[in-house]
Order: structure tokens, then C-alpha cells, then sequence
């Protein structure tokens, strides 16, 4: 995938390692909280299937109950983050269905899901043009679950570590504002149904939206 300026996406040049200690640095706390809130979701919804863009590692799939969730298709564009979850969740091979690609281009209109769970993934996207294949691709009575960074006046947006690979995304990453999503998204066919704001000790802020077909 490829920015504005025709430039080669940053994830495809942050290794896994450096991803996964990034996130779980004491400075930037998001590991945990993903996990945790993935956890949350999938007990509260219970969607018999599941799509997960921009999946990275597979930081949560391990809260997935298989007995109700039996389908989870998971996309993620950096082919090393796809394969260390194949090989995290190698017993599951039979529900999960891994794809290596570029969302912007990825066509999955031929599939159908309950829940779509979208963490930290819009603002490095076409966020109309998702917007738009989620709805086609949602059953009736699922949903759309949104987490977005907020801006923040003092931090960057992406906080600094020992892992400076991350770095390259403080040009790539969109600040996105949640009203913006919102009118996007209802013109997209959603309804914005539930939101919250959760604000971690690093002092960054996130918006959590939960969104439903008209």
C-alpha cells in the first residue's frame, strides 16, 4: 500500500519484534489495552463470525471462543506479522483465514460477518473506501467496532522507544477526528450506536465507537 505520495507503506519495513515491543513498552501501554478490549468485545458480542483488518500479530485472538466464532478471516499487509500468527494459533488453522494484502485493494464482498473489529487501523487507510466494503460485507444485525487515536497537542502521535522502526509512521499516520468518522461513516450506511473514551497512563486518548447497518 502506498500513501498520497506514492510512497512504500512503513509496515511493511517494521518487524514484528519491534511492533510488539513497541506497543508493549511502559511508555506506550497499548498491548495490553488491545488485548483487553478485543477480550471485551468478542465476550459481549459473541459473533459467530469475525473479521479483523489490519490483524498485525494476532495480539487477542487467544479470547476468540472457536465453539461460537466459526469463521475469522484476518488481514494484515506485512507478510511476517501474518505468518507469526499462522504460527501462534496453528491449531485454529480450520477457522482462521489469513491474507497477506493491502486492504485499500483487498476485495472480500463475497464474505459476510457479525462483527468487524477495527483497531488503530483507519487512519493508515482509505477510510471511505473501507467504510464502504464493510457495510456490503456486514450482515444485517452486525456491527462495525471502531478504536481511533486521538490528537493530542503535547505527544506525537507515535510515542517514542527503543524501537525507533516505528518512527516512520509519524508522516504516514492520519489524525482522525471522531466526529469526521462519524459523518463518514453515516454516509456509508452505518449508525453510530454506542461511544467511549478510554485514556491510558502514557496520557494518549482513544475513541470507541460501535456502529450498525441503517
Amino acid at each position: 500500500m502506498k500513501n498520497n505520495n506514492d510512497e512504500v507503506n512503513p509496515w511493511l519495513n517494521i518487524p514484528a519484534s519491534d511492533y510488539e515491543n513497541h506497543m508493549d513498552s511502559p511508555n506506550v501501554g497499548q498491548l495490553k489495552f488491545l488485548n483487553n478490549l478485543f477480550k471485551d468485545i468478542l465476550r459481549k458480542y459473541n459473533p459467530g463470525s469475525l473479521f479483523v483488518p489490519g490483524c498485525t500479530t494476532g495480539n487477542g485472538f487467544e479470547h476468540i471462543d472457536f465453539n461460537i466464532t466459526k469463521k475469522v478471516l484476518a488481514v494484515d499487509i506485512n507478510a511476517e506479522y501474518i505468518k507469526i500468527l499462522r504460527e501462534r494459533f496453528h491449531s485454529k488453522q480450520d477457522k482462521i483465514e489469513t491474507v497477506c494484502t493491502d486492504l485499500n485493494g483487498f476485495d472480500f464482498s463475497d464474505r459476510k460477518f457479525d462483527l468487524v473489529y477495527c483497531a488503530l487501523i483507519f487512519e493508515y487507510v482509505n477510510s471511505e473506501l473501507l467504510l464502504g466494503k464493510i457495510n456490503s460485507t456486514l450482515n444485517d444485525n452486525g456491527l462495525m467496532t471502531v478504536l481511533l487515536q486521538l490528537p493530542h497537542k503535547s505527544s506525537p502521535a507515535v510515542s517514542e522507544s527503543n524501537f525507533s522502526s516505528l518512527q516512520s509512521l509519524e508522516g504516514f499516520i492520519k489524525r482522525l477526528q471522531p466526529e469526521d468518522f462519524k459523518k463518514a461513516a453515516v454516509s456509508n450506511g452505518f449508525r453510530c450506536s454506542s461511544e467511549n473514551i478510554f485514556t491510558l497512563k502514557s496520557d494518549k486518548t482513544f475513541w470507541f465507537g460501535t456502529f450498525g447497518k441503517m
